[in-house]
């Protein structure tokens, strides 16, 4: 019994389902939700490999910094309010001398070694990302992807949904309008 009950139930969805009171609107509109079904789960592995891209190319970038050793320069007057200032700094690599700027405590004083992270040919990064951000990147690139996908997916099967549950209203509204005509409605036998 459980069985037949989860066909019927389930046999809107089924655009293949043989009742022969389905109408084609709602054989439309159970085509337009397998399709977007299919659409999710394609953009699963889609999605996870532009995550894994994304690791992979955050951890190339990471394991190409050189970390170097900063002496500050000067450190910029900040909101006494924050935690961090901007410091200008200076560091060597090889047989050149190289100045950029950083965030460092505010308690941190002019000539204090602070770490920095440089690329190959010298110049300074930013940001280095450890595993945990490369681990973050990876995931939140894939999980945004596999997010937008799905709300597109389902974003548009809803709205042609809509349109088609509408029209076949509206049809249906039409049928009844014309049954209760006397001379041709079929009321009117």
């Amino acid at each position: 019994m459980a069985t037949s009950f989860s066909r019927q139930r389930t046999a809107p969805y089924r655009p293949w389902s043989s009742n022969p009171l389905m109408r084609h609107g709602d054989r439309v509109i159970a085509w337009i939700m397998f399709t977007m079904l299919v659409i999710v789960l394609v953009a699963v592995p889609l999605c996870a490999w532009a995550g894994m891209g994304t690791y992979r190319m955050v951890t190339e970038r990471a394991e190409t910094a050189v970390p170097a050793t900063a002496t500050v320069v000067s450190v910029a007057a900040t909101d006494p309010t924050s935690a961090e200032s901007a410091a200008s700094v200076v560091w060597r690599q090889g047989e050149t001398q190289y100045t950029g700027m950083t965030q460092v405590s505010r308690a941190t004083r002019t000539g204090t070694q602070v770490p920095v992270w440089t690329t190959p040919d010298g110049s300074r990064l930013t940001d280095h990302a450890g595993p945990f951000e490369r681990v973050f990147c990876g995931v939140w690139v894939g999980l945004t992807a596999w997010i937008a996908a799905a709300a597109a997916a389902l974003g548009i099967a809803v709205l042609l949904r809509r349109r088609i549950t509408r029209q076949l209203a509206d049809d249906w509204d039409r049928e009844w309008q014309q049954a209760g005509i006397a001379p041709h409605g079929w009321a009117s036998h």
